[in-house]
C-alpha cells in the first residue's frame, strides 16, 4: 500500500513538472478552439484565391498543432487531479489501516497480558507420583501372565 503511495506521489511530481513545462508554451484552448472554427467559417463561406485559401489552410493547421499541444497540457492537468484523488484514497486507506492495526495490537496486549497473569497465578504443581497403572502394562503384564500360565499347565500336564 506504501509502495502504490510513493508510485502515485512520484508519479505527480513528474506530471506537475511536465504539465509546468507545457502550461508556459501552450495559449488558452478556448481561444484556439475559437480561431479554428472563424477559420473554418471563413474558408467554407468566403471566396478567395487559390494562394490565399492555402494561408489560411495553413494558419487553421498552426492552430490545430498549438490546440493539440494544448490539449496535452488539459489531459496532464486533469491526470495530475485524478493522482490527487487516488492519493487522498490511498492516505485514508492507510490511515484506516493503521487504526485498525494499533486496535489489534491493543487488544493482543490485553490478551497477552490476561494469559501472563492466569500464568503467574497458578502456583507450581508437584508433580505427583502416579501408581496408577496404564492400560498398556496391564496388556503386558497379561500377556506375561498368560504365558507363565501356560507354561505352568504344561508343566503339570
Amino acid at each position: 500500500m506504501r509502495n502504490k503511495l510513493r508510485y502515485k506521489d512520484e508519479e505527480k511530481k513528474a506530471a506537475e513538472k511536465l504539465f509546468n513545462l507545457l502550461k508556459a508554451q501552450t495559449k488558452d484552448i478556448r481561444y484556439l478552439r475559437k480561431a479554428k472554427e472563424r477559420l473554418e467559417f471563413r474558408i467554407a463561406t468566403e471566396a478567395y484565391t487559390l494562394e490565399a485559401e492555402r494561408e489560411l489552410i495553413k494558419k487553421k493547421n498552426k492552430i490545430e498543432e498549438e490546440l493539440k499541444e494544448a490539449m496535452k497540457s488539459y489531459k496532464l492537468k486533469k491526470k495530475i487531479e485524478y493522482i490527487d484523488k487516488d492519493l487522498e484514497e490511498l492516505n485514508k486507506k492507510i490511515a484506516e489501516l493503521d487504526t485498525q492495526i494499533k486496535e489489534s495490537s491493543k487488544k493482543i496486549d490485553s490478551l497477552y497480558r490476561k494469559l501472563y497473569n492466569k500464568v503467574k497465578e497458578k502456583p507450581a504443581k508437584k508433580q505427583v507420583v502416579n501408581n496408577e497403572i496404564s492400560l498398556a502394562d496391564v496388556a503386558i503384564i497379561k500377556d506375561k501372565k498368560s504365558s507363565n500360565n501356560q507354561n505352568n499347565n504344561n508343566e503339570q500336564k
